[in-house]
């Protein structure tokens, strides 16, 4: 079901709408509408029949960015020889599950010291909530603009200080939550 505040989807699509109370405001009675849809496979096991396993039919709202797509993103970035005038990979911390959560510094390193210090910092986070997964196309997009061979991206870079922490919630991700971390909890709220 996907949920939406005062108003149908689309026409045809609403099945009538639903009295919520939120847990928050108990008296909060705001209506909502919920979009239901089938789906049917022409083939394969029918229910309730045995001998064999049946196709397996995976359902997202977003095209699944894993956590292994991104590590290998870092990896092959931090291995190619044209960016290592300005990107640096470390890590933050640890997780819970013991993963470890990148850090990605891309900056004109080639400046000194002095300059680098003095330049602003922009930061960049995303995947807090793991099935977010259009933040991690987006980080990706990002992060491979930010070290593109372009005149803005090479201006961007000797003005400023980008660190980039694609990933705050890797356990999650692994994990197949959606929003939560590891430890059960939703990281924007506690």
């Amino acid at each position: 079901h996907a949920v939406r505040p005062g108003a149908a989807f689309a026409p045809g699509h609403l099945l009538g709408p639903q009295r919520k109370k939120r847990a928050k405001d108990k008296g909060d009675t705001s209506t909502y509408f919920t979009l239901s849809f089938t789906v049917t496979f022409e083939h394969g096991v029918q229910p309730g029949a045995t001998g064999g396993e049946g196709d397996v039919c995976y359902i997202c709202q977003c095209y699944p960015y894993s956590h292994t797509r991104l590590t290998d993103h870092l990896s092959a970035l931090s291995k190619a020889p044209r960016h290592r005038a300005h990107l640096r990979v470390e890590e933050l911390c640890a997780t819970l599950g013991g993963l470890s959560v990148p850090l990605l510094t891309i900056t004109d390193f080639s400046s000194p010291i002095q300059t680098l210090r003095s330049r602003p910092a922009v930061v960049i986070t995303a995947r807090v909530h793991p099935g977010e997964t259009n933040a991690s196309w987006m980080m990706h997009g990002v992060i491979d603009a930010l070290l593109a061979d372009t005149p803005l991206a090479s201006e961007l870079r000797s003005w400023l200080v980008f660190k980039v922490v694609p990933s705050l919630n890797p356990d999650g991700v692994v994990l197949g939550n959606y929003r939560c971390s590891i430890a059960g909890e939703d990281l924007n709220r506690n």
